[in-house]
């Protein structure tokens, strides 16, 4: 039988205290556990993002979201409450942590997280890659 090279260890997957994000630091129980409470209370826009951590991140982190926001991100910013608290749990986030954080690289990737000067990974690749500007009756 071959020797395990690697060492698993187990953690207890335990939730953390959402109160510990400004944005949420008001949020109920009740609140937080309400499938309708965490659709409305999605992360949209940078504002809002702003609302959730406040003075946890740098306004450097969110120059970096707005800048990815406006020349490279394929998609736009939709982040429910519970995806956020699961950014870097401890109970005081930081800028380099929240950088570092494998959650927030995936589902909030910044321009510093690009390859600088690198193309879309595919060549059909577009912000609108379903034409739909091309469907409007109005702007937006």
């Amino acid at each position: 039988m071959l020797e395990q090279p690697y060492e698993y260890s187990a953690r207890a997957l335990v939730e953390p205290d959402w109160r510990r994000l400004p944005g949420f630091a008001d949020v109920t129980d009740e609140q937080w556990r309400s499938a309708q409470w965490q659709r409305v209370n999605c992360v949209k826009n940078l504002r809002q993002l702003r609302g959730v951590y406040g003075d946890l991140l740098d306004e450097t982190f969110y120059a970096d979201v707005e800048t990815d926001q406006a020349g490279r991100a394929t998609m736009s910013l939709l982040l429910p409450p519970q995806m956020l608290n699961t950014m870097v749990p401890t109970q005081a986030p930081s800028t380099a942590a929240m950088l570092a954080d494998p959650v927030r690289r995936y589902m909030l990737p910044v321009a510093s997280d690009r390859l600088p000067g690198a193309a879309a990974s595919h060549p059909y690749a577009a912000r609108d890659s379903l034409h739909e500007h091309e469907m409007w009756a109005v702007e937006g």
